[in-house]
């Protein structure tokens, strides 16, 4: 190796490690490997909804699992092309412990074009679940089937 080529190879690693690495969608989570925590078949006041690690369906339809954090309880959805409302659109839902099993959730965005936009998204208020704090409506309850 030339000694342009050493400087060069060098001013590159200088500018890798004073800048970073751009964050890319695939690079592994904390809990890469893990599954899904809320996986099952649940009952809410609007009907049964079955989550799997591959999707949510709703009673309606269902959404793909794109990607998920357990330990910031969301998860990234994206609804199937041929989906009645926001078709191909992405979504993020929140989720906190109801106690008993039961879980509450939040859809805090919808229709999002990328998966990007949907990651994007503060943490909705979950301190009072069962009235509130899910834009102006309360969290939906989810309660083991």
């Amino acid at each position: 190796m030339t000694i342009s080529n050493t400087l060069r190879w060098g001013a590159v690693a200088f500018f890798l490690s004073a800048c970073g690495v751009p964050p890319t969608n695939s690079e592994p989570r904390a809990d890469a490997g893990a599954d899904l925590e809320i996986i099952g078949e649940w009952a809410s006041q609007f009907g049964e909804e079955t989550i799997s690690a591959e999707g949510w369906n709703n009673g309606f339809s269902t959404a793909a699992i794109i990607v998920f954090d357990n330990y910031n309880d969301w998860v990234i959805t994206q609804n199937p092309e041929d989906a009645e409302f926001g078709a191909n659109t992405f979504s993020t839902i929140f989720w906190a412990d109801a106690g008993e099993g039961s879980i509450y959730y939040c859809t805090s965005s919808f229709g999002k074009q990328t998966q990007a936009e949907a990651e994007n998204q503060a943490a909705p208020d979950s301190s009072d679940a069962a009235n509130s704090g899910c834009g102006d409506f309360s969290w939906t309850k989810l309660d083991p089937r």
